[in-house]
């Protein structure tokens, strides 16, 4: 038993840096987007989305005022967890990342555990 659905999404994100520091940035664009894959495992055997696996990956180029790609960054991202109750107020998930996050110019290499009660 597997539910699944997935979603595509273009982005464009407009920005202006006017003391850049180390980053480089200026007033140029984040142009990308992401794909996401989210399933649910066994919904019919321990309820309805009590285990869940949310996979994504996205791509950007940032331009600068030229429109000549000056920085291409990707990140990949996925997701377990398990809901204890149906409402999902009590969970515990893994994550793990590989990639450049857009946010903050930096490598990762990350795995999270998240306890939620």
């Amino acid at each position: 038993m597997f539910d699944f659905f997935y979603q595509l999404k273009g982005e464009a994100d407009g920005l202006r840096v006017n003391n850049p520091g180390l980053t480089d940035f200026t007033a140029d664009m984040w142009l990308g987007g992401t794909a996401t894959l989210c399933a649910s495992l066994l919904p019919g055997l321990l309820g309805d989305d009590r285990l869940l696996r949310v996979t994504s990956y996205a791509y950007f180029d940032y331009t600068d005022s030229n429109h000549n790609s000056t920085q291409t960054i990707h990140l990949f991202t996925t997701n377990l967890s398990y809901n204890f109750t149906e409402t999902g107020k009590t969970s515990i998930s893994v994550e793990y990342q590989n990639g450049t996050d857009r946010d903050r110019p930096e490598k990762l290499n990350l795995v999270t555990l998240n306890v939620k009660y």
